[in-house]
This record gives C-alpha cells, sequence and structure tokens, in this order.
C-alpha cells in the first residue's frame, strides 16, 4: 500500500512539473511575442523595453513547481532576454547593464552545465540550454577584441554545434548559428550559404511566430550577401507578414536599402 502511495504522490509530482512547465513556457514566448510583435503595454511610466523587462522579472517570481534544473533553465532563458532588451535600450552604444547580467547567465549556465542536475533534464531542454549559452556568448562579442574575440566566437559556434548534436529541431539554435555564419569573417569560417541553410532548418522546425519571424530575417540576409536582392526582400516581407508592427524587420529593411548588411553583432566580414 505504501509503494502504491509512493508511486502516486510522484505521478501527482511529475504531472505538476509538467504543467508548471508548460505554461511558464507559454507565458515567455508570450512575452516575448508582444515585444518583437510591436504591442503596446499600458504600463504606465515605462517605455517598451522596460515595460517588458518587468513582465519578465514578474515571470521569473511567479515560476511554479519544477525540478532545480527546469527552473534555473528559465531563470536564465529570461536573464538573457532581459540582457537583450537593456542592450535595445543603448542602441548601438554598449551597454554595461546588459553585460553585468551576460556574464552572469554565462556562469550560470556553465555551472548547470556541470552539474547533476543538467543530467536529468530532458534533450530539449539540455539542448536549449547550450543554444542559450551560444547566444549569451554572441552578445558578449560586442564588448571583445583581438584574440579574445577570436576566443569566444569559436566557444560560441560549438555551443550552437553541441545544441544541434543534442537536438537538431531546436529552431532558434539554428537561426542562431545561422546569424553566426552570417558575421564571423570568411577567414575564421563565415559562410552565406551555410547561413541559408542553417536559417531554412530554423524555419522548417519554428513552431512560434517568434522563431518563424528571425529565420525568415536570417534567410533573407544570407540572400542580401549573396547578392539576391529579390529573395531577400521577399523573406523580410514574409517577416513582416507575422508581425506587421513589429520593428526589428524594418530596421534590418532600412540597412538592406542603404546597401548594409543588418549588422546585429559587430563581427566584420
Amino acid at each position: 500500500m505504501k509503494g502504491i502511495s509512493h508511486c502516486f504522490l510522484l505521478l501527482v509530482i511529475s504531472v505538476g512539473y509538467i504543467y508548471s512547465f508548460d505554461v511558464s513556457n507559454r507565458e515567455f514566448y508570450g512575452i516575448l511575442e508582444g515585444y518583437y510583435s510591436g504591442k503596446i503595454e499600458e504600463l504606465s511610466k515605462r517605455n517598451d523595453e522596460d515595460a517588458y523587462i518587468y513582465r519578465f522579472n514578474k515571470l521569473k517570481e511567479t515560476l511554479g513547481e519544477m525540478s532545480p534544473g527546469v527552473r534555473l533553465y528559465f531563470i536564465n532563458l529570461i536573464d538573457y532576454q532581459i540582457a537583450r532588451l537593456l542592450q535595445n535600450k543603448e542602441g548601438r552604444k554598449n551597454s554595461s547593464k546588459s553585460y553585468s547580467v551576460l556574464k552572469s547567465t554565462q556562469k550560470s549556465l556553465l555551472e548547470l552545465i556541470a552539474s547533476i542536475d543538467f543530467k536529468g533534464l530532458g534533450k530539449s531542454i539540455q539542448s536549449d540550454i547550450y543554444r542559450v549559452l551560444g547566444d549569451v556568448n554572441l552578445m558578449l562579442l560586442r564588448y571583445s577584441g583581438g584574440a579574445a574575440l577570436s576566443k569566444l566566437a569559436n566557444e560560441t559556434r560549438k555551443y550552437f554545434e553541441k545544441s544541434l548534436k543534442i537536438n537538431g529541431k531546436n529552431s532558434f539554435a539554428n537561426t542562431s548559428i545561422a546569424s553566426w555564419y552570417l558575421y564571423a569573417p570568411r577567414i575564421a569560417g563565415g559562410d552565406p550559404n551555410k547561413t541559408l541553410s542553417f536559417a531554412q532548418l530554423g524555419f522548417k522546425h519554428g513552431q512560434t511566430n517568434v522563431e518563424k519571424y528571425f529565420a525568415n530575417i536570417w534567410i533573407s540576409q544570407a540572400y542580401f550577401l549573396l547578392k539576391n536582392e529579390k529573395e531577400s526582400l521577399k523573406y523580410i516581407l514574409r517577416a513582416g507578414e507575422i508581425f506587421p508592427n513589429g520593428a526589428f524587420h524594418k530596421m534590418v529593411l532600412e540597412q538592406n536599402k542603404g546597401g548594409n548588411l543588418f549588422m546585429d553583432f559587430p563581427i566584420k566580414n
């Protein structure tokens, strides 16, 4: 009887963890989609970035019951997005606040990967932890130079490759490594054809509007480097069909109209 009760308790806990994960995941992507779709937030005395930083921080505070490893995954996933929003507030100027969050998140992710908790996580979460670590490093590249930049860039690509080795259908991992190949110097392995291939996989495996939005943008930039202006414009417009009021694809289009590749990260060809 005790054995049955124990099994029932474990089942209840497991179901509760799954429910909490699904709720938190939907809330996270809801916030992300709201930001990139250009949705106006009714939070007084806050600009767009501050409003969404506020919502992300509230999500961290209200995460439901889940295993320690999954909780850390969500916290780091959210902190990475907060760092992006902090950087967006500064525009082309580097943000010291964003840098601080990025370094803290990088350290936390490396500790999570080395922990026992990591081994008990599902493959999709393990894959995304490496993807987020790669994205954190990708942002940190703008603060680096010389040999340090080269070392960090190589580590970044390896994290994306590790993510895709675990789960080749990780949409963001595909689009992130696509952006790496887009901006990396040719001598260091940069290749717009690989950008195109990975970005197309990112779109193929995209399950959310945000994933498909970014996949279309990186497909467009691959075509831009390949001197195919017609295809480049087509995919920017497809991104615009997903989020008509979104600002990101409009910035990309504006730079392309001036004859320039959209520069999200300062790794120049």
